[in-house]
């Protein structure tokens, strides 16, 4: 009896250990990226400008951040005018 119950908390033991270590980070699920680099306004919009590209942002008010470099995480798509961040987070870099 004591046999089955340890043999069945072990088996429990492995079967979370094997969900754990297969489940990706959080990014990975949401596809989620972070990127750095100076807000700009133009033509109305604002972008990050970034050293691999610039991203239009969405989702996230960053008007108050023009000049200022900052880190943005979010879903990159693409379109046809280029990259658009839809930001969940942006945060200033301290300097």
């Amino acid at each position: 009896m004591k046999l089955n119950k340890l043999v069945i908390a072990v088996l429990a033991c492995l079967l979370v250990v094997n969900f754990v270590s297969l489940a990706p980070a959080a990014t990975e699920q949401t596809g989620e990226v972070t990127i750095t680099g100076v807000v700009e306004e133009m033509d109305g919009a604002y972008i990050i400008q970034a050293d691999d590209a610039d991203y239009m942002v969405e989702g996230f008010d960053v008007s108050a951040m023009v000049g200022q470099e900052v880190k943005a995480t979010g879903v990159v798509t693409e379109n046809d005018e280029g990259k658009v961040i839809t930001a969940t987070i942006v945060e200033t870099v301290a300097e």
